[in-house]
């Protein structure tokens, strides 16, 4: 009975959704510890290290840790989106069903609140220091203007995921990319807005915190800027064609979204079809 239980919870998309909430608490974990420990002494006064050099070391460990999810089986079966952005981008290209966009989005807030519940049991004087991440414009930055500044940074980023992952020989370095170019945006876009890119990193924060006055911010940037790319990404057709939703394709995990670098006989026929 337990194994017919198993079996039928497997051919459903759940374990991909639990992968996502797994995989972005593991991100975000890792982010806001980041975040801690760059910026808790540096509010509470002058310190040698410039904020330059510590916002580019919290994208390192924020690029790092998705690269290192996106690599691991939990990221090799569900695609390590991580991000409600990434999700709605695939969603647009077509290769991400309506059903399992909402249930990724959905498991990426639950591991963005898990993730800042665990962040504040352990190191709760820490997430106090540096008013428990929460993403807000910066000073004299209007919140429309935030917002596009979102926009922009998600785009780069979603942009990068899809022009890597629209060749097989660039698609199995998507995380290293992401990687480097995480702490570029962040060091660019953290001191104007925070650098979420993410609505799921948001999420946690605003929760928790009950801070939501700029959370729409932190929803519409991203998800516009996300939509933006993928749109274009999708009229380019043959020139720029999306081979698979997954950042680390691995032909030994299936695929519940469409793709294009599936070896198996179901996966090609399901791709075909869908």
């Amino acid at each position: 009975m337990i194994r017919s239980l198993v079996k039928r919870l497997w051919r459903t998309a759940l374990p991909e959704w639990i992968c996502e909430l797994v995989g972005t608490m593991m991100l975000l974990l890792a982010g806001f510890a980041a975040i801690g420990a760059a910026f808790a002494a540096y509010h509470q006064g002058p310190t040698s290290i410039g904020a330059f050099v510590r916002y580019a070391v919290v994208g390192a460990v924020f690029g790092g840790a998705g690269a290192l999810v996106a690599y691991l089986p939990i990221g090799r079966l569900s695609g390590a989106h991580l991000n409600p952005a990434v999700s709605v981008a695939f969603f647009v290209t077509g290769h991400v069903s309506w059903k399992n966009l909402l249930g990724y989005i959905a498991f990426q807030c639950m591991g963005g609140v898990c993730a800042m519940l665990v962040w504040l049991h352990v190191l709760g004087s820490e997430a106090h220091a540096v008013g428990d991440a929460v993403t807000r414009p910066g000073l004299h930055i209007p919140a429309l203007a935030a917002c596009g500044i979102e926009a922009a940074l998600t785009a780069a980023l979603v942009g990068t995921i899809l022009y890597f992952v629209a060749s097989p020989g660039r698609a199995k370095w998507t995380p290293v990319a992401v990687w480097c170019l995480v702490p570029i945006l962040v060091c660019i876009g953290a001191p104007l807005t925070g650098a979420s890119m993410n609505p799921a990193r948001s999420f946690g924060p605003a929760l928790l915190s009950g801070m939501w006055s700029n959370f729409w911010v932190y929803c519409c940037g991203p998800v516009c800027g996300a939509v933006a790319v993928a749109g274009i990404a999708r009229r380019m057709g043959w020139h720029l064609r999306i081979l698979t939703a997954k950042l680390f394709h691995d032909i030994h995990y299936r695929s519940i979204h469409r793709s294009l670098l599936a070896q198996d006989v179901h996966e090609i026929v399901h791709a075909l079809h869908s």
